[in-house]
C-alpha cells in the first residue's frame, strides 16, 4: 500500500510562527517587567494600575496563535483507505467513503486572510482544508488527491497508483524567443514599487554624499545598504512581467533580471489573478502536476491585466479572477 506523506515547509510552518511567538512573547514580557517595576518603585500603589493588562492580551494572543498554527500545520497521510490528519491536540482519520467532494485548488479564509487551499467536503456537511502555504510538497498531496477524485468520478475503489511523488512529470523547456511573443508589461519606473525602490536609493544616496562628517558617511552607507536590500528585495519581487504565445509563456522581472520562468501552454492547469497579503496584483500559475508559483506584477495596468486574462481564456486555460474587475 502506497502512503503519501506531507512535509511541512521549514520557513512558513516553523520559522515564521516561531518569530511571531518570540515577538509577541517578548512584548508581553516587557510589559510585565514594566508593571512590576512601577509597583516596586512606588510609582503606583496597585498592579492593576499598570500596563499588565497588555501582558494578558499578548498571552491570550500567543495561545490563539498556538492553537491556530497547530490546527493549520497538520501532518497528513494519504492512502488507499483514507486520509489521516494529525496535529498536536488531535488525530483524525477520514475514510474515503466519508468524503463527498474534493476541490483541489481554490481559496479558504484562514487567520483573516484568503489562502490557496485544497478543500475536502464531507458527506455530513463539514469540511477540511489543506493550506498550501504550509506544505513543502503540496503538489504531491494534490496529485494523490487528484487520483482519489478520479476514482470518485468513475465509481471505482480508491487506489493510489505508484509513482515518484517527489519529482515533476513535465519535461524541461529550452530557449524561448520572447521577441515574437505578446508582451504584458508596464513602465516599472513609474509604478508604486519602482518609485519606492529608486526613490529610496536616491534619498539615502543623497544623505550619504552630503554627510557632514566621516562617521555620518559610514552610518549612512550602512543604512543605504540595508534599505536598498529591503526595498530591492520586497518591492523588486513585485515587478514581474509576462510574455505569451500560443505555445509558451515566459515570466521575467524588471529588476531581478536573472529570474526567468518558462511554461508550455499545454502544461498550465489554471491561472489565478489575485492580490495576496495586500501585495500588488499577482498572477498565480499552476501546472498540471500542481506546481504553483506566484508572480506579483505591480507595473501592469488594469487594461493590460484584462488583455492577459482574455488571452488565457482564448487559449482555453482555466482562469480564476479574484482581483481584476
Amino acid at each position: 500500500m502506497i502512503t503519501v506523506k506531507s512535509r511541512l515547509h521549514p520557513i512558513n510552518a516553523f520559522l515564521v510562527p516561531s518569530f511571531l511567538f518570540i515577538l509577541i512573547g517578548g512584548l508581553g514580557l516587557m510589559l510585565l517587567v514594566v508593571s512590576f517595576n512601577l509597583v516596586n518603585n512606588g510609582t503606583v500603589d496597585s498592579i492593576l494600575r499598570t500596563p499588565i493588562y497588555g501582558s494578558v492580551v499578548f498571552l491570550a494572543l500567543m495561545i490563539w496563535l498556538l492553537y491556530s498554527y497547530q490546527n493549520l500545520c497538520k501532518s497528513i497521510q494519504i492512502t488507499d483507505q483514507g486520509i489521516l490528519f494529525k496535529s498536536l491536540l488531535k488525530t483524525e482519520r477520514l475514510d474515503w467513503s466519508e468524503i463527498a467532494n474534493i476541490e483541489l485548488t481554490g481559496k479558504q479564509n484562514m487567520m483573516m486572510s484568503p489562502m490557496e487551499a485544497t478543500k475536502l467536503t464531507l458527506k455530513n456537511g463539514e469540511s477540511r482544508s489543506i493550506i498550501a502555504f504550509y506544505y513543502e510538497n503540496m503538489d504531491s498531496l494534490r496529485r494523490a488527491l487528484e487520483q482519489v477524485k478520479a476514482c470518485f468520478a468513475e465509481g471505482l475503489k480508491v487506489e493510489i497508483r505508484g509513482r515518484d511523488w517527489t519529482t515533476t512529470s513535465l519535461s524541461p523547456i529550452g530557449d524561448v524567443n520572447t521577441f515574437t511573443m505578446n508582451r504584458y508589461r508596464g513602465n516599472h519606473l513609474l509604478s508604486f514599487n519602482g518609485i519606492l525602490i529608486y526613490g529610496s536609493v536616491l534619498f539615502i544616496l543623497y544623505l550619504t554624499l552630503f554627510a557632514e562628517s566621516p562617521n555620518s558617511v559610514q552610518t549612512n552607507t550602512t543604512v543605504f545598504v540595508l534599505f536598498f536590500a529591503f526595498f530591492y528585495g520586497f518591492f523588486g519581487f513585485q515587478l514581474h512581467h509576462f510574455f505569451l504565445s500560443d505555445e509558451f509563456m515566459v515570466v521575467k522581472n524588471h529588476v531581478w533580471w536573472w529570474r526567468i520562468h518558462k511554461y508550455r501552454i499545454s502544461d498550465i492547469k489554471e491561472v489565478v489573478f489575485e492580490t495576496p497579503y495586500r501585495m500588488s496584483t499577482s498572477l498565480r500559475i499552476t501546472t498540471k502536476d500542481f506546481k504553483s508559483s506566484l508572480y506579483p506584477a505591480g507595473s501592469l495596468k488594469d487594461s493590460t491585466w484584462h488583455s492577459l486574462m482574455n488571452e488565457f481564456l482564448r487559449l482555453n486555460i482555466k482562469v480564476r479572477n479574484e482581483a481584476i474587475f
